[in-house]
């Protein structure tokens, strides 16, 4: 069997699946790299991990581990275990060609096999062509593992933060662009004058049609100006808080549309089939707004969607 290990800025994920990688047991903690910026040392993470191991073996009668696969924010210096990021373009082998196994016998009595993540190429005249990843590389290659081989992707892994990655036609990752989708949501939502406009609620049932006027409007007169126009909606025509909810989520991915259209950071055309994965409300947002400006954009549909960055770990044993 074997353990994976996903730990991000917030949260850590530590997963047991059998030979035919079927998810057997999962445990989840609110601690993260965070804690170690927070912290100044990285003892919290050490000990989540130590219990979480410890939690999931005696669970599941302490069955024979044949590996323990680490990715995301471990390998970074707020981490475990810091190893640079490969430059683009990085194929899967490549990436599993440079993981790192370390034994660390205050975590658990089998060594940890620890995955990189993916940086874009740095142009000192050009800092906005760079960007950076520590966890969708591999969450990338186990959804390029789902789909036609032979022909370039935009993969497209919304969130907190959401990730745009170009992969070309020998599955190569070849760059990336982040924007901060939902922090900017939750932001706005809570902290600004327009909380009230959407009772400070995320969107609870999804309205494409609020959804393209929200992108519409911010496409015409920017982000700034059509988030007002969320609490002049609430007022004045009368939008329910979902309604005003789902205008600023339209509102939010128009900048990130903005991002990929523009950014120097990605390699990305109209020949390139666009994949959304991620929780509905957002990637749905995604698909129906690039729809709208002319790309084919389909949604990711596969029983390890919620798995990513498990099965991806496991793509690297």
């Amino acid at each position: 069997m074997y353990i994976t290990i996903d730990t991000g800025t917030t949260n850590t994920r530590v997963r047991l699946y059998d030979y035919e990688f079927n998810l057997v047991d999962a445990v989840t903690t609110h601690i993260g790299v965070k804690n170690t910026a927070i912290d100044g040392n990285n003892n919290k993470l050490k000990n989540t991990l130590k219990n979480s191991i410890s939690a999931i073996l005696g669970s599941n009668q302490n069955p024979v581990i044949d590996a323990v696969i680490a990715t995301g924010m471990i390998t970074s210096a707020l981490g475990l275990y810091e190893i640079p990021h490969l430059t683009v373009p990085v194929s899967k082998e490549a990436l599993k060609a440079s993981a790192v196994t370390v034994f660390m016998s205050d975590i658990c009595d089998i060594p940890i096999t620890f995955i990189t993540g993916v940086k874009n190429k740095f142009d000192e005249n050009n800092p906005e062509s760079m960007d950076i990843m520590r966890g969708e590389e591999v969450e990338a290659f186990a959804i390029l593992e789902e789909l036609p081989k032979g022909r370039p992707y935009l993969l497209v892994l919304p969130g907190s933060h959401s990730k745009f990655i170009s992969v070309n036609k020998l599955g190569e990752i070849t760059g990336s662009v982040t924007t901060l989708t939902g922090e900017l949501i939750e932001v706005i939502s809570n902290r600004t004058i327009i909380s009230e406009a959407v009772g400070g609620e995320l969107v609870s049932k999804y309205m494409k049609d609020f959804v393209i006027n929200g992108y519409k409007e911010a496409k015409k007169v920017g982000t700034s100006r059509a988030a007002f126009l969320c609490r002049i909606n609430n007022l004045f025509c009368n939008f329910s808080h979902n309604q005003v909810a789902n205008f600023l989520l339209g509102i939010v991915l128009q900048s990130d549309i903005t991002a990929l259209m523009n950014s120097s950071a990605i390699e990305f055309s109209k020949d390139y089939q666009i994949i959304v994965a991620g929780k509905y409300v957002l990637k749905q947002g995604l698909i129906d707004i690039l729809n709208q400006e002319g790309f084919v954009a389909k949604g990711f549909e596969s029983e390890n969607e919620n798995e990513l960055s498990g099965i991806g770990a496991l793509l690297m044993a």
